[in-house]
């Protein structure tokens, strides 16, 4: 006898049927694409890369382990916001979805495009969850309209200006419209940022094959300094140490200031190419009154992207490989490959069938990775 149905989620004891979109069942865990957590960068990561991929495919998945590398573990607040909008848009079934989980059981049905909106409780990343969603609607049969609520500017997380003018426009090149509007920004400890993404989809079969292996003249460079609760002379400040400090004369800036639910400061460096938008970002630390250090650190990484020849920088890298693998694949340069991009190759291969190649470039400072489809 059969136990368990597509809608309730059977004991993980129990022989159960996992229905996948063409009916087909599979007994016990056999159905499930299995991931272990402490693979690769051992973060977030793997869940954001997996339940995007199991919207996508239709296929279910189990994963142990969450977190492993990190200090705390399990599924933060970030994370399980991830889940229940990957579950809103396609009304599926979690197992393990609460905060501190170090398990979880995602089962798919099919994703369905229309107007939503997703929110952090705390000042976790509403970017990390754009970029879990986006992906998954991006080849469905009608526009959808997306909400974001939560932190847009975080530590050791995209921020909303490197979604907007960097990876927003990698994913147009697939054949996707979107655009980003920032209706408030979101700083830790509180948070409360809010943005929309319009989305206007490609079918999967119209996806575009993307060679991107040189990133062209650079045509302008620009620095902008969004800030709340800060004075404006010490935003002048901070801008004016950087572009000293990279020795930037010809280049755009932009003071802007909002109102924020937390005081909050960021700085983004962006080199504008004729074929890529890298942008480099820094935000002021809470207490903190000087940015003198975070100045320093982004300088070093712009001067480092600036003398390789590779098309994107680390972070853009392990973002691209996600779309091109859910459409026709390409090839691109890098400036390194970092243990991010690794773990994205491992849980991409879990769900489809396809090859990446990876080759140190003899005669240029740069990596070529390769998308086989």
């Amino acid at each position: 006898m059969l136990v368990g149905s597509a809608r309730a989620l059977p004991r993980l004891s129990a022989v159960h049927v996992v229905r996948n979109r063409t009916g087909a069942a599979f007994a016990g865990t056999r159905g499930l694409v299995l991931l272990d957590g402490r693979v690769g960068e051992g973060g977030g990561q793997t869940v954001r890369t997996a339940l995007t991929l199991s919207v996508v495919t239709g296929k279910p998945f189990r994963i142990e382990h969450i977190r492993a590398n990190r200090v705390v573990g399990g599924l933060g607040e970030q994370h399980l916001t991830c889940v229940r909008a990957s579950e809103q848009i396609c009304s599926a079934n979690a197992r393990g979805a609460q905060v501190g989980s170090k398990t979880l059981e995602f089962y798919p049905r099919d994703p369905i495009a229309g107007k939503y909106e997703f929110s952090v409780s705390t000042a976790g990343s509403a970017v990390l969850v754009c970029q879990t969603v986006l992906p998954a609607l991006m080849c469905l049969d009608r526009p959808s309209l997306l909400t974001f609520r939560g932190g847009t500017h975080n530590p050791m997380a995209p921020t909303f200006d490197f979604l907007q003018n960097s990876y927003l426009p990698m994913l147009r090149l697939l054949g996707p419209q979107c655009q980003a509007l920032l209706q408030r920004p979101g700083f830790f400890p509180a948070g409360g940022g809010r943005f929309h993404v319009r989305l206007k989809p490609t079918p999967k079969e119209n996806l575009k094959f993307l060679e991107l292996v040189d990133r062209g003249k650079v045509l302008r460079k620009e620095v902008v300094c969004l800030f709340a609760g800060h004075g404006f002379r010490y935003a002048q400040d901070q801008v004016r140490e950087l572009t000293e400090a990279l020795d930037w004369r010809e280049v755009g800036v932009y003071l802007d200031e909002w109102e924020s639910n937390s005081p909050g400061m960021v700085l983004t460096a962006s080199i504008v190419s004729e074929n890529v938008t890298e942008c480099f970002t820094s935000l002021a630390k809470p207490r903190k009154v000087h940015m003198s250090s975070q100045v320093a650190t982004l300088c070093k990484r712009i001067r480092e992207y600036l003398a390789s020849d590779g098309l994107v920088s680390e972070y853009l890298a392990d973002q691209m490989l996600l779309p091109m693998a859910l459409g026709r694949g390409g090839e691109f340069t890098c400036t390194q490959i970092t243990p991010h991009l690794r773990t994205q190759m491992y849980v991409i291969e879990k769900f489809i069938p396809v090859e990446f190649a990876t080759e140190k470039l003899e005669d240029k400072s740069a990596w070529s990775v390769l998308v086989s489809i």
